[in-house]
């Protein structure tokens, strides 16, 4: 097979992955990224981890999407969205202050994203760090109003929700 002819295939394989993704068919998906080669592009090879990790990650199986996560970060290591993924699998292994460790990274990438200021507060909270938890809820609501509806339902907040400053700055 020609170069050309195999970077058809592997787009292919990654579109086909891609929709069982999307279709929630997630062990079809992981069977086909598992076929993939490693000897691709960094951009390519980033890709496929990422698509892996996100497949493992929807599977519950997050200790295993972790590793795939972090080889995806070398390639990638500004990537929000990968630190995002990584902290939610962190968290979900019961790794909370990695969690916190990944979100903290990524807001120095993107300091005004409200969603990894909402993540921080839970980390935190779940941390008994309930200073810093009010600090990140407090900016997640002043930059997207909308994380205010999250947090009656948010169990992480359990500990903090009586906190008169958690109070305060959710209001």
């Amino acid at each position: 097979m020609t170069k050309s002819t195999d970077r058809v295939r592997l787009y292919n394989l990654l579109v086909e992955a891609e929709g069982f993704l999307e279709l929630g068919m997630y062990q079809h998906s992981l069977r086909i990224l598992e076929r993939l080669p490693d000897n691709t592009d960094d951009d390519t090879a980033a890709l496929i981890r990422r698509m892996k990790g996100d497949t493992l990650r929807m599977l519950d199986r997050h200790a295993e999407a972790i590793p795939v996560f972090e080889e995806a970060l070398e390639q990638q290591p500004n990537d929000v969205n990968l630190l995002l993924a990584l902290a939610w699998s962190q968290k979900r292994t019961d790794r909370i202050d990695l969690a916190a460790e990944s979100i903290r990274r990524a807001l120095h990438i993107e300091p005004t994203n409200p969603l990894l200021h909402y993540n921080l507060s839970c980390y935190c909270a779940l941390l008994g760090e309930h200073d810093a938890a009010v600090e990140s809820v407090r900016k997640a609501v002043e930059l997207n109003p909308e994380f205010r509806g999250m947090i009656p339902t948010e169990t992480d907040f359990d500990a903090i929700r009586d906190n008169p400053q958690f109070v305060e700055a959710v209001r």
